[in-house]
């Protein structure tokens, strides 16, 4: 063919072929019709419309409408290779008629455009009525000549082909040749750019998700599961805050299980851990979704309750305190708690209200303890 003699021309199990390395195509000498220059202008508008998508469905899309634009193809298709390499999946199909299926499947193995796809070129056939392959045959019993297909290659990362076919004989020019690999260069080009930010944005969700699972240890009591004494202050804080702007008032909950030690020293601390996560549970099941709960050290929990005077965090208290009371256990039987309850005022800092609420804890486990004290 005229421009192609120095390229390499195949004669194999698929039939007669020129094959241009991709890196060479800039090179063909070209005709330059006189609409060459338009649809070169094509190509412009298509980088410019792959530049807004982010889907690899939408740019295959705009692809095969440039592709046919500029080359006035018959058929075409995009055929993107698996992961494993052993199958490639039709996604856009130009030229064919409606009732074909939704996914089309064809061999990497043993098929024309598999060839061209491993070997990195532009594959002109323009003769395909001796084809040996089946696709071929199937091509030009359907009335096409010839086939273009280019290899949609960027950055080492093989995707799969971009194929087309003529119903005429030497169907293609030089012209048509350099302006297809342009396209499957942008195709390749953008198809790449998607992968990458596709790539960013799954890094940058387990980037979230193990920054959560810091965060989560840097707030919660691996053993319980409720908040750590780190956490609860900073929620205090908060509250107190609030309370400056004169917009709410709150109360503190210290809980005490009571005799813990000789559930331990009976049972043992597996069992011990037992009996810290099953009253854990409780008290969270106990409380109001807006209060927050924290296990404050060993087996003493510290809940904050908002918008709470002493006098109704007494009756929370009670609600807890009676509703572990009911809970059955395997080895120590009951299981009771004391509490301490006190209220926020203007001249108490986190300390001294915390200490406020241990003070009324400790006369709760002094005075016989399994009892709420404000």
């Amino acid at each position: 063919m005229k421009n192609l003699e120095k390229y390499e021309i195949n004669e194999d199990i698929f039939g007669f072929s020129i094959e241009i390395p991709l890196k060479d195509v800039h090179s063909i000498r070209i005709e330059k019709s006189d609409i060459f220059n338009l649809r070169l202008g094509l190509l412009f508008e298509m980088t410019q419309s792959m530049s807004n998508s982010s889907d690899d469905n939408e740019v295959f899309d705009i692809a095969m409408d440039y592709a046919c634009r500029v080359l006035q193809t018959d058929r075409a298709s995009i055929a993107i290779a698996d992961e494993s390499d052993s199958y490639f999946e039709l996604f856009v199909v130009h030229g064919v008629k409606a009732n074909q299926p939704k996914k089309i499947l064809l061999p990497i193995s043993g098929t024309a455009i598999g060839n061209t796809y491993k070997k990195e070129v532009l594959s002109y056939r323009p003769d395909i009525s001796n084809a040996a392959c089946p696709a071929l045959e199937g091509l030009f019993k359907s009335g096409m000549n010839s086939t273009m297909v280019s290899s949609i290659v960027s950055n080492g990362i093989h995707y799969g082909t971009f194929n087309t076919a003529n119903s005429a004989k030497d169907g293609y020019t030089t012209d048509d040749m350099l302006l297809f690999s342009h396209v499957t260069v942008i195709l390749a080009t953008h198809l790449h750019r998607i992968k990458l930010k596709n790539k960013i944005q799954e890094q940058n969700l387990l980037l979230e998700i193990k920054n959560e699972e810091l965060r989560n240890l840097a707030t919660i009591d691996s053993l319980t599961g409720l908040y750590n004494r780190r956490y609860i202050i900073s929620e205090i804080d908060k509250e107190i805050q609030k309370v400056e702007r004169g917009t709410a008032l709150f109360s503190l909950l210290m809980l005490d299980i009571d005799n813990f030690k000789s559930v331990n020293d009976c049972f043992g601390h597996n069992y011990g851990d037992i009996v810290l996560k099953k009253v854990s549970s409780k008290i969270e099941e106990f409380l109001r979704k807006s209060d927050v709960v924290s296990r404050w050290g060993g087996e003493e929990f510290l809940v904050l309750c908002s918008t709470t005077t002493k006098e109704e965090a007494f009756v929370i208290a009670e609600k807890v305190r009676c509703g572990i009371e009911q809970v059955e256990f395997k080895k120590s039987n009951k299981v009771t708690v004391s509490i301490g309850i006190a209220e926020f005022n203007a001249n108490l800092s986190i300390d001294a209200l915390i200490e406020k609420a241990d003070k009324c804890l400790y006369e709760a486990k002094t005075s016989g303890k399994n009892k709420s004290v404000m």
